[in-house]
């Protein structure tokens, strides 16, 4: 019977990457998996990587994460993974100061990112309606 260190259930994108730092780390690591690796929630995702959630926790979350994705060709010597686009988000009235705030925070821990005003992004998207848009933000 074989032992492990670490038994880690589950090789979607969290599981996987605790596998693999803590073998990194030396550790004896069985990754376990009912299926196949990412046939959860993460082979179902947009695949769209950003810091930009009003729960710090989430974005704290996010944030390492895109920097380790970045950083996947120096750790596995493996292809480059990560491929950087801009979004934006909106919002009404009723939310901009918990945007403003979720803006601030991200970019404090060093997310690219931009509280744009309506009329900004109607000069970047002339085309655009914006009707009762109040805030719009744009992550890099």
């Amino acid at each position: 019977m074989q032992k492990f260190d670490v038994i880690v259930v589950g090789a979607g994108i969290a599981g996987s990457s605790a596998a693999f730092f803590l073998a990194q780390q030396g550790l004896k690591v069985a990754l376990v998996e009912k299926g196949t690796p990412a046939s959860g929630p993460t082979g179902r995702s947009s695949a769209v990587t950003h810091g930009f959630y009003l729960m710090p926790e989430l974005s704290q979350l996010a944030t390492r994460g895109v920097e380790v994705l970045r950083q996947v060709p120096d750790l596995t010597g493996g292809p480059k993974v990560h491929h950087e686009i801009g979004m934006l988000w909106v919002c009404g009235n009723d939310a901009v100061s918990d945007w403003r705030d979720a803006a601030d925070r991200v970019r404090m821990q060093g997310s690219n990112i931009d509280a744009l005003s309506v009329e900004d992004v109607a000069k970047l998207a002339p085309g655009l309606v914006t009707g009762d848009l109040a805030e719009l933000t744009h992550f890099m």
